[in-house]
């Protein structure tokens, strides 16, 4: 406090110590307010331009089944999520079996089923019944999410949906299985996606060589 603020009276020293106060106050509002701004919103899971959920389940077989998004060096990856017994997969599952076959030796292409347990009470521990996508698809891989929790991170409930998830761990489509042209729309984007990771390591290629 300098000599002026000193020569003031009391009341007057006050008023000026809350307006400084009240413009320190509105300065860190200002600032958390333009801060909140520029920060980007955050996509849902499961959505597409969402981040996909990683996940680490087992199969019928007690054999790991593990999905790392964060991982530099995934290839495209199609995740099929239903319940567990799935009216859906009984009646559809020419799509799945479809692509299965279609990628089957494909390294650049990794197609996992996930067959969800909504009841806690419907399979116990040690439990060997096989789900739907084990039984009508058996040429996918089948991880058991038996608290529902993969489910739930993708928002599926109910309805069979097929996921599309590029190199980086993102989701470029979500597709529910029931839906007329499922298994075209899958294919097509699988294989634009292909492209494009052929023609960014020929740009790298080609950049490497000039240098």
């Amino acid at each position: 406090m300098d000599a002026e603020d000193l020569q003031m009276p009391v009341t007057q020293r006050w008023v000026h110590g809350g307006l400084i106060l009240a413009v320190v106050v509105f300065s860190m509002c200002l600032t958390v307010l333009v801060l909140g701004a520029a920060r980007t919103q955050p996509s849902d899971t499961g959505l597409p331009g969402s981040r996909a959920a990683g996940f680490s389940l087992r199969d019928i077989a007690g054999q790991s089944v593990f999905f790392d998004t964060r991982s530099t060096t995934n290839p495209i990856c199609v995740v099929i999520i239903a319940d567990h017994v799935s009216k859906d997969v009984s009646t559809h599952n020419a799509v799945i079996n479809g692509l299965a076959s279609a990628y089957r030796d494909d390294p650049d292409v990794r197609i996992v089923g996930v067959a969800a347990v909504r009841d806690a009470t419907l399979l116990g521990p040690g439990a060997t019944e096989p789900s739907s996508l084990e039984i009508r698809c058996p040429q996918l891989h089948v991880a058991r999410d038996i608290d529902g929790s993969v489910a739930r991170a993708y928002r599926v409930s109910g309805i069979a949906t097929l996921f599309v998830i590029d190199r980086e761990g993102v989701i470029r489509a979500r597709l529910p299985i029931t839906q007329d042209g499922t298994g075209i729309a899958a294919i097509e984007l699988i294989n634009g996606l292909r492209k494009q990771a052929v023609q960014t390591r020929t740009l790298m290629s080609d950049a490497t060589r000039r240098h």
